[in-house]
C-alpha cells in the first residue's frame, strides 16, 4: 500500500516520546508499505533543521515530500492517508476526501486535546478555560466524525470519545519505547530527581512550578541532600526561574538516556492533561522508578504501589519520594515492575503486533467520502484555473 503521514512538523527521533512513537510506528509501516511524509509547517521551518530532520525519515524508508498539498494529491496516489493530531487534518482533510476519495483517512489523536483541556479548566476554575475547553472539543470531534479510523493512545481515551458521541471506528496504538537493559542501581549520597518535558506544553510549566514551591521543600526536610534536573526544550522564563542550587534547569538536550541513567526517581507531578504521559514510560524504560499524579498515571492501567507511586498532595508526593530513597526493596520492586510493564505493553515488539491486524481491519471498513456537490465545489475552483481563467490573463 502507499501511505501518506501528514504532521505539523517533520518528526525527530531524538526529541520526544511522542515523536518518537510517530518516528516507529512509519518506520514500522515502511518495512511492508510504501510511506510518504509531508510537514504542514515546513515553510517555517529553518532549512537546516528541516534537512537533519528529513535525513533521519529516510534513512527508516520514508520519502520527505515538499511542495503544497494539493500539487502532492494531484500528482502521488494513496491507499491511506494518517494525520497526526486532530489540527493538522482539520487543515487537510477534505483535501484528500475532494482529490483522492478512494483513500482512507486515520486521525491520530495522540492525546483527546478537550479532554485535557477541560482538565485545566477544572484546576483553574476560570470560564474562560471551560468555553476553551468546549470549543476545541468541537473543532475536534468534528475531525474525528470525518475520519475513517481515529487513533488513541490509551482505551481510556477511546471510551472518552465514544461518550462524547464519536462513531467512527476507534484503535489504540500506545506509546513506544526503546527499552533499556535493566542494570544494577547505582547508589550515591546524593538523591537525584529527574523531569523531562517540552516547556511548551502548559502541564509541564505547572508541574515544575507546583513541585518547586509546595514539594521540594517537604522533601528537603527529610533529605538535605538532593538535586532536581528539570530537563527538556522551551523552558519558560518561570521555569527559568526555579533554578537554584538544587534545582538545575537544563533545558534542550540531544538525548535524555545519560540523564535519566544517572538519576535515581523520576517525578510527574502533573495536575492536569490528557493522553499517555511519555515522560513515565520513558523513565521506566530506562529502569527508574515513578513518583506521579492521578492525572499523571491516567491511561496506562497500572498497579498503583507495584508499577508506580501514586500521590496527589504535596505531603503524600514527598512521603513516596522518601519512602522510595529509603527502602531500597521497595525501590528495586516499583521499579522492576515498571520496567516490565513496559517492556510488555509499550515497547517496539509489543505495538509491533498491533499493526498488521490495524491495517487489515481498516481495508475491510468503507471509505467516507464528501457528497457530489460538495466534491465538485472543491474541485471548481482548479478546473476553472486550468481551463478558463488562463485565457484572459496577459
Amino acid at each position: 500500500m502507499k501511505i501518506l503521514a501528514v504532521s505539523y512538523d517533520v518528526p525527530h527521533p531524538d526529541q520526544s516520546s511522542g515523536e518518537l512513537r510517530f518516528c516507529t510506528l512509519l518506520s514500522l509501516l515502511a518495512r511492508d508499505h510504501e510511506v510518504s511524509f509531508y510537514s504542514n509547517d515546513q515553510q517555517s521551518i529553518p532549512e537546516r533543521d528541516h534537512d537533519l530532520a528529513s535525513g533521519n525519515l529516510r534513512k527508516l524508508g520514508i520519502r520527505v515530500e515538499r511542495g503544497t498539498f494539493e500539487h502532492l494529491l494531484r500528482r502521488a496516489g494513496f491507499d491511506i492517508v494518517i494525520f497526526e493530531f486532530y489540527h493538522v487534518a482539520e487543515r487537510f482533510l477534505d483535501a484528500v476526501r475532494t482529490w483522492q476519495p478512494g483513500a482512507r483517512v486515520i486521525v491520530d489523536s495522540v492525546d483527546v486535546h478537550f479532554h485535557r483541556l477541560r482538565s485545566k479548566a477544572r484546576l483553574t476554575g476560570l470560564p474562560s478555560d471551560h468555553n476553551h475547553a468546549e470549543t476545541v472539543r468541537d473543532h475536534e470531534m468534528s475531525v474525528y466524525d470525518k475520519a475513517d479510523l481515529v487513533l488513541t493512545v490509551s482505551e481510556e481515551d477511546s471510551h472518552i470519545l465514544r461518550k462524547e458521541g464519536l462513531q467512527s471506528d476507534i484503535d489504540v496504538i500506545p506509546n513506544i519505547h526503546d527499552m533499556h537493559p535493566l542494570i544494577s542501581h547505582q547508589w550515591s549520597d546524593r538523591l537525584e530527581l529527574i523531569f523531562i518535558g517540552s516547556y511548551k506544553w502548559a502541564p509541564n510549566v505547572d508541574a515544575m512550578a507546583y513541585f518547586c514551591q509546595e514539594v521540594l521543600p517537604l522533601v528537603r526536610k527529610r533529605i538535605p541532600s538532593l538535586r532536581l534536573r528539570i530537563v527538556g526544550n522551551a523552558p519558560t522564563e518561570e521555569v527559568k526561574a526555579l533554578a537554584s542550587e538544587e534545582v538545575d534547569v537544563v533545558g534542550f538536550v540531544p538525548e535524555t538516556t545519560t540523564y535519566l541513567l544517572s538519576s535515581d526517581i523520576s517525578i510527574a507531578p502533573l495536575r492536569f492533561g490528557g493522553g499517555i504521559k511519555g515522560k513515565i514510560g520513558e523513565a521506566m524504560a530506562h529502569g527508574l522508578p515513578v513518583v506521579t499524579t492521578t492525572i499523571g498515571a491516567e491511561g496506562f492501567g497500572f498497579e498503583v504501589g507495584k508499577d508506580v507511586l501514586v500521590e496527589d498532595t504535596p505531603q503524600a508526593f514527598a512521603d513516596a519520594i522518601e519512602a522510595l530513597w529509603q527502602d531500597r526493596d521497595l525501590y528495586e520492586h516499583v521499579r522492576k515492575n515498571g520496567w516490565n510493564y513496559i517492556n510488555d505493553r509499550y515497547s517496539v515488539q509489543a505495538v509491533d503486533r498491533l499493526i498488521t491486524p490495524l491495517f487489515e481491519r481498516l481495508s475491510a471498513r468503507r471509505t467516507k467520502r464528501l457528497s457530489p456537490i460538495r466534491r465538485l465545489k472543491n474541485l471548481a475552483p482548479h478546473y476553472l484555473e486550468k481551463y478558463v481563467c488562463w485565457r484572459f490573463r496577459g
